[in-house]
């Protein structure tokens, strides 16, 4: 089953997502021979910093690093939202920016593959590790089972104490607990690092048109900045229709992702760039797997 290799970029993080040894490492590390390898840009302060981000874009397609780039709000046309049963104008008013990355790669990647992984700009594998298989094989041994995250270096004490239920490839969960409800708290989507069927429950592809009523039950799951993002929609979406969402156990050496937030102060972003801690051998990379 054809699966794509998805990454965003926005203003603060493209010089470090889109260097193409950051892109080259971060493709590697799944050891999987991805049919579409796409970077998404998102989020730009200006025209000027815009085109250098989609120059950096076109280098990677240009060196065949990448297959293609997108911007994703000139992708998400009007038309496009409206398939994800969005209305346009309510979209925009809100903000869009937490969930038009997702939106948009999963819009382009309709009738290109079947399966999305998504890593975020400032995640990483901890080491190389072929997971992918493995994930398409326990998935589709699971009934109402969608997708999966992988998991952080922090999973020992994250997923066993949230999930409903277990097995010995996934913790599982049939969504988020909302007040009142008793229980694991559970778990849905984490946009840090996720693997999802591109067409989502039915084939109608996914559906995240929700009102506000519906998506303040979510509101206390995430701070007011980020709300609608992708991750409370797809939590809406297990709600109503009623699907799991699951997080792969790791085996020994892998899949174990890591995460370091992008400084916002330009002065210590570029001392941790030119000090080379975001290059394939720095502090915050992939390790390759020890030879033999």
């Amino acid at each position: 089953m054809s699966v794509a290799f998805v990454t965003s970029a926005y203003h603060r993080d493209w010089r470090v997502v889109l260097n193409p040894e950051r892109f080259r490492m971060n493709v590697a590390s799944s050891r999987h021979s991805f049919k579409v390898r796409l970077a998404v840009l998102n989020n730009f302060r200006d025209e000027r910093e815009f085109r250098g981000a989609e120059q950096a874009a076109r280098r990677l397609v240009s060196a065949g690093l990448a297959d293609a780039f997108i911007h994703a709000p000139t992708h998400l046309t009007e038309e496009r939202l409206r398939r994800f049963g969005l209305d346009p104008a309510v979209f925009r008013a809100a903000n869009p920016y937490f969930s038009t990355s997702h939106l948009a790669a999963l819009d382009y990647l309709r009738d290109r593959t079947e399966w999305m992984f998504f890593l975020n700009g400032d995640v990483w594998l901890e080491r190389e590790c072929a997971w992918v298989e493995r994930a398409q094989g326990v998935l589709a041994r699971q009934s109402r089972t969608l997708g999966l995250n992988l998991c952080r270096n922090i999973y020992r004490s994250e997923y066993p104490a949230c999930c409903h239920v277990e097995d010995d490839d996934l913790w599982l969960s049939t969504g988020l607990n909302l007040a009142g409800q008793s229980g694991p708290p559970g778990f849905t989507l984490s946009d840090h690092a996720y693997f999802i069927p591109v067409n989502g429950p039915s084939p109608g592809g996914w559906r995240f048109g929700f009102t506000d009523i519906e998506l303040a039950a979510f509101h206390p799951q995430w701070p007011t900045y980020a709300r609608p993002c992708f991750e409370m929609l797809y939590a809406a979406a297990q709600r109503r229709d009623g699907f799991k969402h699951a997080a792969l156990k790791p085996l020994p050496g892998g899949p174990v992702t890591k995460h370091k937030t992008f400084p916002k102060s330009r002065l210590k972003f570029a001392f941790h760039r030119l000090c080379g801690h975001y290059a394939p051998q720095g502090k915050y990379a992939t390790r390759p797997v020890p030879s033999a």
